[in-house]
C-alpha cells in the first residue's frame, strides 16, 4: 500500500512538472511577468490564480502582420486541477476580461537588420519546438534498452493520463474585446498607404464555452481515449468598424478597461457583424501516441449561428480597403528587403 501511494506521489509530481512547463511555455508567449514561483505553488495546490496579467508587445508576432499590442490586459486566470481525481474528473479553466489593442507598426524607416528580426520573431516558436524534439531524441538514443522500457511504460501511462485531461477540458471565458486602430500615418513616399482617418475595428464576444459531450451532445466527462465530442458555444459575438469612436490610446489604465468593458454606443452602421450567438460542434480523433494537442483527425465539424445580419457601410468599405493597402504594401515591401538581402550576399 505504502509503495502504491509513492509510485501515485511520484505520478503526480512528474504530471506537476509537465503541467508547470505547458502553462509557462503557452502563456509566457502572451504574457509579460509571468511569475514561475507563483505558478508551481498553485499547480501544486491544485489552483492556480492569476490577476491583472499585462499582454507582451510581441503577442501577434506569430500573426506575421505589420502590427502591435499597445495595450493589452488579462483581469483573471485560473485553473481548478482535482489531482486526486483526474481520471473522473476535469480541470477547469476560467478566464474573464481579455482586451487587447493592437496598432500599426510604421516600417518606413525599417533597415534589413529590422527585417531579419521581424522574420526571426515569426520563426521563433518552430525553432524552439525544433530544438526541443532532437533533444528529446538524443536523450532516447543515450538511453539503455532497460531505461526505454521503463521510460515508455511511465510516459505511455502520463500521455494517456494527458489525453484525457485534453478530451474534457472545461474552458470559460468572459469578455473578450480585440480592438484595432489605425491611427493616422505613412509608410515611406507611398500615399496609397497612407491613413488620413483615424479608424478602429473591433471584435468583441460577451462569453466562450467549451466543454465535452457524450454522442447526443450532452455535457459528460468522456472516459474513453479516441473519439472525443466538444461543444463550444459562442455568445454575443460582433465585428465593428467606425471612423468616429475616439482613440483609446492615450486613455489612463482604468478607463482603458472601463471603454474596452462597457462597449455599447455603438450606431446600427458601425457593426459590421450584428452581435450574434453561435454553436460550433466537433468530433476529435485524439492519439496518446501524438505529441500536444493529440488531435490526429478533426472527424466532423458543425457550426450554426442563430442570425447573421452583415452590414458595410461607405466609410467602413474605404477603411477596409485602406488597411487591405497598408497590409499588401508590407508584404511587397518586406519580399523586396529579403530579395535584396540575398542578392547582396550572393
Amino acid at each position: 500500500e505504502y509503495m502504491g501511494e509513492n509510485i501515485f506521489f511520484q505520478e503526480q509530481k512528474n504530471m506537476e512538472k509537465i503541467l508547470i512547463r505547458v502553462l509557462d511555455d503557452t502563456l509566457g508567449k502572451y504574457l509579460h511577468g509571468l511569475n514561475k514561483q507563483n505558478l508551481e505553488i498553485g499547480v501544486w495546490k491544485g489552483e492556480v490564480n492569476l490577476r491583472n496579467i499585462e499582454l507582451r508587445q510581441d503577442a501577434l508576432a506569430e500573426l506575421q502582420l505589420p502590427i502591435h499590442v499597445h495595450r493589452g490586459h488579462v483581469s483573471t486566470i485560473s485553473l481548478s486541477i482535482p489531482w486526486n481525481k483526474l481520471s473522473s474528473q476535469p480541470v477547469i479553466v476560467n478566464i474573464k476580461d481579455v482586451y487587447l489593442l493592437a496598432l500599426p507598426t510604421d516600417t518606413s524607416s525599417w533597415t534589413f537588420k529590422d527585417f531579419d528580426q521581424f522574420a526571426y520573431a515569426t520563426k521563433k516558436r518552430q525553432i524552439l519546438e525544433y530544438d526541443t524534439l532532437k533533444s528529446k531524441q538524443l536523450e532516447a538514443s543515450l538511453e539503455s534498452v532497460e531505461e526505454k522500457k521503463k521510460s515508455e511504460e511511465k510516459n505511455g501511462w502520463i500521455e494517456k493520463l494527458v489525453t484525457k485531461i485534453v478530451a474534457n477540458l472545461q474552458v470559460t471565458v468572459e469578455n473578450i474585446h480585440f480592438r484595432y486602430e489605425h491611427l493616422p500615418c505613412r509608410l515611406g513616399s507611398h500615399p496609397e498607404v497612407t491613413v488620413l482617418n483615424p479608424m478602429s475595428f473591433g471584435f468583441t464576444l460577451k462569453s466562450l464555452k467549451a466543454y465535452s459531450t457524450n454522442q447526443n451532445w450532452e455535457p459528460t466527462f468522456n472516459e474513453t481515449l479516441g473519439l472525443s465530442h466538444k461543444v463550444v458555444n459562442l455568445d454575443g459575438m460582433s465585428v465593428y468598424g467606425s471612423s468616429e469612436i475616439p482613440s483609446f490610446t492615450e486613455l489612463s489604465e482604468k478607463e482603458f478597461e472601463i471603454a474596452m468593458c462597457k462597449f455599447s454606443t455603438l450606431k446600427f452602421d458601425d457593426y459590421l457583424f450584428l452581435p450574434s450567438n453561435a454553436c460550433l460542434k466537433a468530433n476529435i480523433v485524439l492519439d496518446p501516441a501524438k505529441t500536444p494537442p493529440f488531435t490526429e483527425v478533426l472527424d466532423e465539424i458543425d457550426f450554426s449561428l442563430d442570425k447573421i445580419i452583415i452590414t458595410i457601410n461607405d466609410s467602413n468599405y474605404r477603411n477596409i480597403l485602406r488597411v487591405v493597402n497598408f497590409m499588401s504594401h508590407f508584404g511587397r515591401q518586406h519580399k523586396y528587403f529579403m530579395e535584396s538581402r540575398e542578392l547582396y550576399q550572393a
